[in-house]
């Protein structure tokens, strides 16, 4: 007999009394095969996704769970699996940017940045009239105070 082991399956449907197997399956494939079968991190992110994506499609066919609201449930984590994995996946591609690119776009900043504080400067008045008249792309260094002579 097996009535010992009724806490397994009683949850399923008599039609998918094996769905614990599936579970576990899932469990080891998301920790298991990215980890131990690729060796790039986008390869294991995208094995995690296609796992939880492939286990969320067995859950719509399937409809395991004997009661409705748990089926639900079951699809409502599922789904929370694939978005999380994917909000890992956009977050992960700002990391995976070169170091040429970094320098680049702190390069782009710290340029629009002199632009900004030269701007602010001839508004102000703050440029002497030979660095305004001559286009000059210096920043001011004394924000404070006119040289009158020229």
């Amino acid at each position: 007999s097996i009535a010992h082991l009724a806490f397994l399956y009683d949850a399923y449907t008599p039609a998918c009394h094996w769905w614990e197997l599936v579970e576990c399956a899932k469990k080891l494939l998301l920790t298991g095969l990215p980890s131990f079968v690729f060796s790039d991190p986008v390869a294991q992110v995208a094995a995690a996704q296609l796992v939880s994506l492939g286990a969320v499609l067995l859950l719509h066919v399937h409809a395991p769970y004997a009661d409705a609201s748990d089926n639900r449930f079951a699809l409502l984590s599922g789904w929370n699996t694939v978005l999380i994995i994917l909000a890992g996946q956009i977050m992960g591609l700002n990391e995976r940017q070169s170091e040429a690119e970094r320098e680049e776009m702190a390069a782009r900043r710290s340029k629009s940045d002199e632009t900004v504080v030269r701007e602010a400067a001839e508004t102000r008045g703050m440029l002497s009239w030979r660095d305004q008249r001559s286009g000059s792309d210096a920043v001011p260094q004394n924000h404070g105070s006119y040289s009158t002579s020229e």
